[in-house]
């Protein structure tokens, strides 16, 4: 209990002893009788009363009528508490006309807050609140400040405002704010405050001369209502938190936050507002000192903008969680105006927006249009995700308003239409976990009018580094920008509904190089068209369908492309880094209709040109185009790379230059296995075989299917080396069948059909021509083409070999008018099947057809000719290998004279006589057949001795014992008799040796 006497200066405040200090009691001024257990007249002093810290400003002079100016009043009852103490406010009206200035620890205490009224409620206002009035002095009713300016101290704070109401409802003309800080103003504490009807801000937060401003405040449970321009105006104020706080009916803004770090928004409201409930905004920065902020629970409602306006640049997050916004959007009643219950415009921070609802509505009487506009609305900002939310507005869910660069939504539900009967879509993307770039977070349309880029990429954004699929609804979706689809993060896929159903469509205002370009791993796209707009190739962009650069396990399954002015699918290795090819690219159920290109892989010197690539079952049909930068491209390039592996293609082209197969450069390992191959009407060779700028093709197989209507069907040149074509059909082509004019060793042609070659009917044309240097061998093939004059469609021989080329022609098959021998060849070949005469310059009758159980003799005249010598590539100074007439062979380095022989060396012996024999592999050995009459087997000692019965024992036998198996007593062995062809006798030096004895015989060469 205190007892406090009146009209005391200063007031005097009395503890009794045994009392509580709540309770406060007036003692008119006179005698005291006691204190503190003294009686009779008493004299108090300073060390009975203490510093004042509960000043009553009612006894500082205030009137707290509303008639009065109590401003000075008030001010001394601040300047005179001490920091910790309080000043209080009984019930009351407290006019005041100039700004009261908080010092640093003083609490400003009220009787009670009054939060607002409203359409409805009681007309009477309980009387407990400053009311500042006119003339006023000052920019605010009461000041924070924290600035070295020789009244204030440099840095304040642990003010308390508590239950405490300013009314600014009779200032007019002015511009006055309630509560202004600026400066070094920490740890301020905001409690049951209400601020409302100031000509300006409510509260305002601002820096000092040096650029500080106040930070780390809390506020509970404040009301800020009705003011002209914005409810809370907060600049750089760090570490804000905020309780159950509101800003209704504010003229401009309820709250403006600009760069807020590590501030906390909980159960915070913005309703009624003219402009936006919740601004966002300035530059929250990107260093270790800056941060974002939360909002957990807050909510707007029937703001005239949008519910919460964000525009932050940097890097911190803002967090939003279970916000609802409320028929925001009202824009004076007329709703529309573009705006939404959430929109960010150019916003770099991070936006985390989770189980957030927006629900539309009009005026509380009815009246006004139905709004907001939209729930959520994003344009040109950085990234955007939402989480768990039901979206309903008066045209859209949500909007798109492109540009931005991550958009991702995921459990949306959005709503349209009055609230009474609204339309609800769940996305697809919320049943499959797949991304729709139809969802209102993108926004594609799909109608072939509208550029659809910056949605689809947008979509693509949202997948994140964990990658997922973009889904394209049955549409028409036009890429009419300067570039086109990106995507460069791992394990994305793009996925229509079907190629038929799903379009992508290069515009004809298209300038990007793609329109799908691949840059990070295990891509794929799937069941989509990728088309040019017009269906004549050459008028559209040149531009490429799909390229995969740098990257890794790219699929394009079961899509189509149609009208492209380049090349449908490219794989291309770059020099980045050591991963930096297209390995594993696979490219499967495809079909490219009337595209100037069709497949190219392109490999590079740094990637020690690995490719690594899959075709199977692709459809080229009607490739080609002569005229434009895309003229003379081929149906299939595989260009300076290893291993690739085609199967099941059919390749037509029927314009340009191009090939319909195209192996060039350092290429190496790439199989080809049926192939429909039709060449561009006789203007190139049909499938191309040839050096590039790195190199020499190697290991080509083409096996299975048919070449035809080229000027070559298959043209080998250059250093192409082990070149094999393999049971397929060579037909209808206006030049040779196959050309082979290279340098390159073991070119194969094995079961392949020539029929119809020459049918361009000038010049001299053959099945095949072979030329230049490089060998090879022709095996069981046929020729069917007729032999014609020159000037006739057909050949005017069958096989054309320059003379003393190193080619074998083995059991070849000549049929129809070419079947005469004369027809065959222009020179003969190195090796065919018979050949009468001592040699190849006697050529006597040639027979192709072997008998019934034919053999192959060598028969030298003596036995110490060579019956057979092997020389590598003619090379070798001395044969590497022989094989003599008398049996024996012969080995050497090639380098040298031969200097291991091995042979027959006697009756049933065969060896050496000039070399070891040399086990070299681990593990390896001799093995020797035990058994009777053996030279190697086990006996088991009886009493120490044990004859073996075996007549391989000779004379001069080197026999070898040792034990096997330990028994007895065992001693030391030996041989102690043998009989030649008979037996040997094995002796212990113990009697009682019962071990059995392993034993082996060798003789001596």
């Amino acid at each position: 209990m205190k007892l406090q006497v009146t009209g005391e200066q200063p007031v005097d405040a009395i503890d009794v002893t045994g009392g509580q200090q709540p309770t406060i009691i007036d003692v008119t001024a006179g005698t005291v009788t006691s204190v503190n257990g003294r009686t009779g007249a008493v004299t108090i002093s300073s060390s009975d009363v203490g510093a004042p810290d509960w000043i009553n400003a009612v006894q500082r002079g205030a009137h707290g009528d509303g008639i009065h100016d109590d401003t000075t009043a008030i001010q001394a009852a601040i300047d005179a508490c001490q920091p910790g103490g309080i000043v209080y406010l009984p019930r009351g009206v407290y006019k005041t006309t100039a700004t009261l200035d908080l010092k640093a620890g003083v609490t400003l205490l009220g009787s009670h807050s009054n939060l607002m009224l409203g359409p409805g409620m009681t007309g009477d206002d309980y009387p407990c609140y400053i009311q500042p009035q006119g003339p006023f002095t000052g920019s605010s009713v009461i000041q924070i400040v924290g600035e070295d300016d020789g009244i204030h101290p440099a840095i304040s704070g642990e003010q308390r405002i508590i239950n405490l109401m300013i009314d600014g409802s009779q200032l007019t003309g002015t511009a006055v704010d309630g509560l202004y800080a600026k400066g070094n103003v920490q740890n301020v504490v905001l409690e049951g405050v209400t601020i409302r009807q100031m000509p300006n801000n409510g509260i305002v937060t601002a820096p000092n001369s040096a650029g500080q401003y106040p930070f780390s405040w809390r506020m509970r449970h404040v009301m800020v209502d009705g003011c002209h321009a914005h409810g809370f105006l907060f600049t750089r104020m760090t570490d804000l938190t905020a309780i159950d706080c509101q800003a209704i009916g504010s003229w401009a803004n309820g709250w403006v936050l600009t760069n807020l770090p590590n501030s906390e928004f909980t159960n915070c409201r913005a309703e009624w507002c003219g402009n936006h409930g919740f601004v966002v905004t300035g530059d929250w920065g990107s260093g270790t000192g800056s941060g974002g902020a939360t909002f957990t629970g807050c909510s707007t409602d029937r703001n005239g903008w949008d519910g919460v306006h964000v525009n932050a640049t940097g890097n911190g997050p803002l967090q939003f969680t279970s916000l609802m916004t409320r028929r925001d959007g009202r824009n004076g009643g007329a709703g529309g105006g573009g705006y939404a219950g959430l929109a960010a415009n150019g916003a770099t921070v991070p936006l985390i927006i989770g189980d957030w609802t927006n629900y539309p509505g009009v005026d509380d009487n009815g009246a006004g249009t139905n709004s907001p506009q939209y729930g959520g609305s994003f344009t040109n900002s950085t990234f955007v995700q939402v989480d768990n939310a039901y979206l309903h507005a008066a045209t859209a869910g949500l909007k798109n308003g492109g540009g931005n660069t991550t958009l991702q939504c995921r459990n949306v539900t959005y709503a349209t239409g009055a609230t009474s009967s609204p339309a609800r879509t769940t996305p697809q993307t919320s049943a499959l976990g797949w991304v729709s770039v139809k969802d209102p977070a993108y926004g594609a349309t799909g109608d072939g009018v509208t550029d659809d880029t910056a949605a689809i990429q947008a979509a693509i954004n949202s997948l994140g580094s964990q990658g997922g699929t973009v889904y394209l609804p049955p549409g028409s979706y036009l890429l009419n920008g300067s570039s086109g689809l990106s995507i460069s993060t791992n394990a994305v896929t793009l996925r229509g509904a079907g190629p038929e159903a799903s379009k992508i469509l290069i515009g004809s205002g298209f300038t990007g190089s793609t329109a799908i370009s691949v840059t990070d791993s295990n891509a794929q796209v799937m069941d989509l068209s990728v088309n040019g707009a017009s269906s004549t190739t050459a008028s559209n962009p040149a531009a490429h369908g799909v390229t995969v650069s740098g990257a890794r396990r790219l699929k394009v399954l079961g899509c189509q492309f149609w009208y492209l002015n380049g090349y449908a699918v490219r794989a291309l290795a770059t020099n980045a880094g050591s991963t930096t090819n297209p390995h594993g690219t696979q490219i499967s159920n495809v079909r490219i209709n009337q595209c100037a290109g069709g497949i190219h892989f392109l490999g590079n010197t740094t990637q020690g040109y690995a490719v690594n690539s899959f075709v199977t079952d692709v459809h080229i049909q009607q490739g080609g185009v002569a005229t434009g930068s895309s003229a003379n491209l081929d149906g299939i390039r595989i260009e300076d790379a290893w291993d690739v592996l085609v199967e099941n293609a059919i390749t037509w082209l029927q314009a340009g230059t191009g090939s319909a197969l195209h192996v060039i450069g350092n290429c190496a390992a790439s199989f080809i296995k049926n192939l429909d191959a039709l060449g561009p009407n006789g203007l190139a060779p049909n499938v191309l075989v040839e050096d590039g700028a790195n190199g020499s093709p190697q290991n080509v197989q083409i096996s299975g299917g048919v070449i035809q209507q080229g000027t070559v069907g298959i043209k080998i040149s250059g250093g192409a080396q082990h070149v094999h074509v393999d049971s397929l059909r060579i037909i209808n082509n206006t030049g040779h069948g196959a050309q082979v004019d290279g340098t390159g060793a073991g070119i194969y042609f094995h079961k392949v059909f020539f029929s119809q070659s020459g049918q361009g009917a000038t010049g001299t044309n053959y099945d095949i021509n072979w030329s230049g240097t490089t060998t090879g061998h022709i095996l069981n093939c046929r020729f069917s083409s007729p032999i014609v004059t020159t000037g006739t469609a057909g050949v005017q021989q069958t096989i054309n070999v320059a003379a003393g080329q190193s080619v074998r022609v083995l059991a070849a098959d000549f049929q129809g008018s070419g079947a005469a021998s004369t027809n065959w060849f222009t020179n003969f070949p190195m090796v065919v099947t018979h050949v009468d005469g001592a040699n190849m310059e006697h050529i006597g009758n040639l027979d192709f057809r072997l008998p019934t159980n034919a053999r192959v003799s060598l028969r030298p005249v003596a036995a110490g000719n060579n019956a057979l010598a092997i020389n590598v590539n003619g090379s070798d100074s001395v044969d590497r290998y022989r094989l003599l007439g008398d049996g024996s062979q012969q080995y050497g380095t090639g380098a040298a004279t031969r200097d291991t022989t091995w042979g027959r060396q006697g009756v049933a012996q065969i060896g050496t006589p000039d070399s070891d024999i040399i086990i070299g592999l681990a593990g390896k050995g001799l093995r020797i057949k035990e058994g009777t009459n053996a030279k190697m087997g086990t006996a088991v000692l009886v009493g120490g001795t044990k004859a073996v019965a075996t007549t391989a024992v000779t004379a001069t036998s080197r026999i070898y014992v040792t034990s096997n198996a330990d028994g007895g007593t065992p001693g030391w062995l030996r041989v102690s008799t043998r009989t030649a062809g008979t037996s040997f006798t094995i002796q212990s030096s113990s009697a009682s040796d019962t071990s059995t004895v392993a034993w082996m015989i060798v003789e001596p060469a």
